[in-house]
């Protein structure tokens, strides 16, 4: 008897809460927020297109989940340096949560803008990196 009362007292609360905010299941699927894409998964699918398929990719921090389908795929803050031959893509309005994460994206944003590696796609977003010229150091 204690059993089911101790589980009301734990489930009740928490499914008005659900409630009052309004993510109470059955969802309403007629609501836009549950089937639209942001408009940036968009623009970031577009210019991560001109990467071969193949070829490996190191993107920021952000940037990995949605790009995950590729057969090789690194996060940027992992190795601040990417490999020669990777293509980089990076998102010039990446959320950082704390102040030394955001210091460190824009010193690798400006290392990379001020490098040799060519810049195939720039859409004042995001910006996609092809490997360095030969003889470019790693």
């Amino acid at each position: 008897r204690l059993a089911p009362a101790l589980a009301a007292l734990l489930i009740v609360p928490a499914a008005v809460g659900a409630w009052v905010q309004g993510s109470l299941p059955p969802f309403d699927l007629g609501d836009p927020a549950f089937a639209a894409r942001p408009a940036g998964l968009d623009r970031l699918k577009r210019a991560a297109a001109v990467v071969p398929g193949d070829a490996q990719l190191v993107a920021d921090e952000g940037l990995v989940a949605p790009l995950a389908g590729r057969s090789d795929i690194r996060r940027l803050t992992a190795r601040p340096v990417p490999a020669a031959s990777a293509y980089v893509v990076m998102d010039r309005v990446a959320w950082a949560p704390t102040g030394r994460g955001q210091r460190r994206h824009d010193e690798i944003l400006a290392s990379l803008e001020g490098g040799q590696r060519r810049v195939l796609v720039d859409d004042g977003r995001f910006i996609v990196w092809g490997p360095e010229p030969e003889g470019g150091t790693p």
